[in-house]
Order: structure tokens, then sequence, then C-alpha cells
């Protein structure tokens, strides 16, 4: 997904000012005023903050599955997807913090205020990349888990709640520590748990 000028000032203006202010105290003037353009030009790409917000989370999701899609490219072990999947998503989680909390925390209040414009709509893609991945290890038996729609999404709960304390935390945090903790306690507990040669 390929973004002009303004477009990159107006989605990094309003990734800081939803972050920091929150998506419900800042205006579309405020977004304008701190990205150095008329608040105009902001209407001619976003209709509403709403859909601005949906911008943030295309063009954000569009990055993370690119770099994940490069990183496949060669790879056909499943075991070996899976991992990657999760690796890249946590690192870019925590090289990103403003926007993994406003993906997983503004966007998610309006989803539920409107269902319509549920967050997980634009994130479809990355879902069943990673359901593909499941399905390809336990057609070739190298994992064995409950049938079930939502495993994969399980899954990915499971690092984004641990990424989600860190970035809460009050303290500087080393990214690269952290990063290694959550994808040993991945390895440790969701890979041994699916794994059939166990």
């Amino acid at each position: 997904m390929d973004l002009n000028e303004k477009q990159e000032k107006i989605l990094s203006s309003a990734i800081i000012l939803f972050s920091t202010v929150g998506f419900f105290n800042t205006s579309m003037k405020d977004i304008a005023e701190n990205a150095g353009i008329a608040v105009g030009t902001i209407y001619i790409y976003y209709k509403s903050k709403e859909e601005l917000l949906d911008g943030i989370y295309k063009y954000s999701s569009s990055i993370v599955l690119k770099k994940i899609k490069l990183k496949l490219k060669n790879i056909s072990d499943p075991l070996e997807m899976l991992r990657i999947i999760v690796k890249e998503s946590i690192e870019l989680s925590l090289k990103n913090p403003d926007v993994f909390m406003i993906l997983f925390v503004d966007h998610k209040k309006i989803a539920i205020k409107n269902e319509s414009n549920s967050p997980f709509n634009h994130f479809n893609e990355y879902i069943k990349l990673g359901k593909s991945i499941l399905i390809k290890g336990k057609e070739n038996g190298i994992f064995e888990f409950p049938d079930h729609e939502n495993f994969f999404s399980g899954i990915m709960g499971f690092w984004s709640s641990i990424v989600l304390r860190a970035i809460l935390i009050p303290v500087k945090v080393n990214n690269k520590k952290i990063k290694e903790e959550i994808v040993n306690l991945f390895e440790n507990t969701i890979i041994k748990g699916i794994r059939c040669n166990k």
C-alpha cells in the first residue's frame, strides 16, 4: 500500500495524537496542525476520524504482511513459517508501540460501537495466512491441535497480550530482550503443545 508524502504526514500525526491524547480526544484540526497542513487536506484522503483510523490499520497491516510474506517466500516448513509470522509480528509491535496501542485499543473501541467497522476486516489476510500455515502443518503431520476456527487468533492473542503488558510497563524496556522472552515462551508453550513429536 503506497502513500504519498501528505498521507504519510497525516497518518504519522494521527498515530502520535491518537496514542498520546486518545482517539476520542483528538480532532481532525489537531491532526492537521500537528502535521503542518490545512485541515481540508485531510478530508481529501479521509472523510472522518474513523476512516483515518482504518487508514492507519490498513497501512500498518500491509507493512506487517509485506515483511512476513517476504520472509516466508522460500520457506516451506510449516513450523518455521509459524515461527516467522509470530516473531515478525512481535518485533513490529514492539518497534511501533503507538501503532500497536491504536490498533488493539482505540480501534477495538470503535469496532465495539460499530460492528461493521471491525478491525479484523482489514486483518483477514493475516489471519488466513496463519490458519493456512497451521492447516499445512496438520496435514503434513507436524502439528496436532483441536479443529477450531479461531485457533490461530488464540495464538495471536497469546503473544499480543504479552506485548501489550510490556508496552504498558512504565519503565524503559529492552525490545530485543522482551522479544526473545516472548519468543521463548511461545516456543515452550504453543509450539511444544501443538507439535506431534513432543
